[in-house]
């Protein structure tokens, strides 16, 4: 948010608008962009998250979706249809979710890339 133009604000304080006007109308959607793309990459480091969980969850029904995927690898054999269809599947929610916001997040990558 600093770097958003201090004259908007006050120009918007002049107007009357408190300070949860102001955020809700100018700060929030000048920050759409920028706040899309990090949810994107906040959404795809936790479902990715592998060591966190390893280490900390010990019981079978509390395991997440990357763990579960570690034990479909058997001691003796591997399944490989089975690994990478479940793969897909859990793949799908990451592919939603940048195709809900995929406007967003282009525009948050490029937001300042060019100048002029």
């Amino acid at each position: 948010f600093k770097d958003l133009p201090k004259e908007m604000f006050e120009c918007a304080g002049m107007d009357g608008a408190g300070q949860f006007r102001i955020y809700r109308s100018i700060a929030l959607p000048l920050s759409k962009p920028a706040l899309g793309a990090t949810a994107i990459f906040l959404f795809v480091i936790c479902w990715n998250d592998l060591l966190y969980p390893l280490m900390l969850i010990t019981e079978g029904a509390k395991k997440t979706l990357p763990l579960v995927l570690i034990d479909y690898k058997g001691e003796y054999f591997a399944s490989y249809s089975m690994q990478f269809a479940a793969i897909l599947v859990a793949s799908l929610p990451m592919v939603v979710m940048y195709l809900f916001m995929q406007r967003t997040f282009q525009a948050g990558l490029t937001a300042g890339a060019v100048k002029g």
